[in-house]
C-alpha cells in the first residue's frame, strides 16, 4: 500500500469519527414550555383559534392557537431556539390575538411554566373617570419591556405610579412628554427613574390634575439606560371623556391540581401525536464499533536481489605453531657412507693429535 492510499484511509476514518459529533451539534436546545389560559383585551376568555405568540427580543419565535377541549382559553407554547443558538439570559414576552400582555419571563432550557396571559388594551379608565387613570406602556425598539402606569389624584396633587417588566433592554429615565408616542414632543414633567433597568417608580406631581394631562397631547415615555435617545416603552394619556373600554377583572378559576396534571399530560400527548411527522426522523449515528481482530499473515514476498560485494576484512592474527612433522624418507645410499668415512677420519685425527701431545709432554 503506497503513501497516498494510507493518507486516504486516515482521512476517511477521521470523517467517520467526527460524524456523530456533527449530528449532535445540529440538535436544538430543549424548549421552555408555557401553558395556561389566554384572555382578550376586553376581559373575555379567548375563543378557540385565537393566536397566542411568544417573542424574544421583540421578534416572534413561536405561536399557537387556543384550544379549549381541556380548559376554556387553553394554550400551549414551546419556545425553542434555532439550531446553534440559545435564548439563555433573554426575556420572553407574549401577545394574545396580536395584543401585548404584561408578562415577561426569563427563558430556561427544559423550563415548564403555567402562565395565564391577559392582553392589555390602550389607555383605559379603570375607576372613576377623572380620579384615577391607568394606561398601558408598550415596548419600543424591540426592548421586550411593557407595563402599566396609574395616575391618581390625591388632593391637589397627582400621583404617578408605573411598572415595567424586564426585557432585552434596560430602562432608566422616565418623563411625561408633550405629544403622543407616535409623535413625541418636549418633556413636560419629570418622573422618578427606574433602578436596575426595570421594576416600578412612584412620583408625586404637585398642583397637577388629570384634566391638565387629559388633553390628547400627553404621553408617558421611558428611555434606555445610558442611551436616553432610545425609547424602551411608551403609553398615550387619553383625552378627558374619551371613550375607552373598561377591563373586566376576573377571579382565577379554581382547578384541581391532580386533574390539571392528568389533563395536561393527556393534552401534551395529544399535541405530540398531532404534530408527529408521518415517518420517524433518522436517529443519531451510533458510536464507533470495537477494533476488529488482526487479519491473517500475508504470503511471503519474493527474494530480494543480491547485495554488492563487501570490502576485504583486516588480516587475522598469526596462528599457533603447527605440530611436528613425520619422519622424512631415507636418503639415497652413498650419502650415508661418505658421512661414516668423514667420521672415521675425524677420529683418527683426534687420536694422532692426542699422541703427539703426549710425546711432547714426555720430552
Amino acid at each position: 500500500m503506497n503513501r497516498f492510499k494510507i493518507l486516504a484511509l486516515l482521512a476517511t476514518a477521521a470523517l467517520l469519527a467526527l460524524m456523530p459529533l456533527g449530528l449532535y451539534a445540529q440538535q436544538p436546545e430543549a424548549p421552555h414550555q408555557f401553558f395556561g389560559t389566554a384572555t382578550l383585551a376586553d376581559g373575555t376568555m379567548a375563543p378557540d383559534g385565537t393566536m397566542v405568540a411568544a417573542l424574544v427580543g421583540g421578534a416572534e419565535v413561536d405561536s399557537t392557537a387556543v384550544e379549549s377541549s381541556f380548559q376554556a382559553g387553553f394554550y400551549l407554547l414551546k419556545v425553542t431556539p434555532p439550531v446553534g443558538e440559545t435564548y439563555v439570559g433573554q426575556m420572553v414576552t407574549f401577545t394574545v390575538d396580536g395584543v401585548a400582555t404584561e408578562d415577561s419571563v426569563a427563558w430556561q432550557t427544559r423550563g415548564s411554566q403555567e402562565l395565564n396571559l391577559a392582553a392589555m388594551t390602550g389607555p383605559v379608565i379603570i375607576v372613576e373617570e377623572g380620579a384615577e387613570l391607568a394606561i398601558g406602556l408598550f415596548g419600543k425598539n424591540n426592548s421586550g419591556q411593557s407595563g402599566r402606569a396609574t395616575l391618581t389624584e390625591v388632593g391637589s396633587d397627582l400621583e404617578v405610579v408605573f411598572s415595567l417588566g424586564a426585557g432585552a433592554l434596560l430602562s432608566e429615565l422616565a418623563h411625561i412628554h408633550l405629544g403622543t408616542c407616535e409623535d413625541l414632543g418636549d418633556v413636560d414633567q419629570d418622573l422618578n427613574s427606574l433602578v436596575g433597568g426595570s421594576g416600578s417608580s412612584t412620583t408625586t406631581l404637585a398642583d397637577t390634575t388629570l384634566a391638565m394631562l387629559q388633553d390628547g397631547n400627553h404621553s408617558i415615555n421611558i428611555h434606555q439606560a445610558g442611551n436616553p435617545g432610545t425609547y424602551t416603552a411608551c403609553g398615550n394619556i387619553p383625552a378627558d371623556g374619551e371613550d375607552q373600554p373598561l377591563p373586566v377583572m376576573m377571579e382565577p378559576e379554581t382547578i384541581d391540581a391532580d386533574a390539571l396534571e392528568e389533563s395536561l399530560r393527556t393534552s401534551l400527548l395529544l399535541d405530540m401525536a398531532l404534530n408527529a411527522p408521518s415517518d420517524g426522523e433518522d436517529g443519531a449515528t451510533g458510536a464507533t464499533g470495537a477494533t476488529g481482530a488482526t487479519g491473517a499473515t500475508g504470503a511471503t514476498g519474493a527474494a530480494g536481489s543480491a547485495g554488492a560485494d563487501g570490502s576485504s576484512g583486516a588480516a587475522g592474527a598469526t596462528g599457533p605453531a603447527g605440530a611436528a612433522g613425520g619422519r622424512g624418507p631415507e636418503g639415497d645410499s652413498g650419502g650415508g657412507g661418505l658421512a661414516i668415512v668423514a667420521l672415521i677420519l675425524a677420529i683418527v685425527a683426534l687420536v694422532g693429535a692426542g699422541g703427539a701431545f703426549a710425546m711432547g709432554r714426555r720430552s
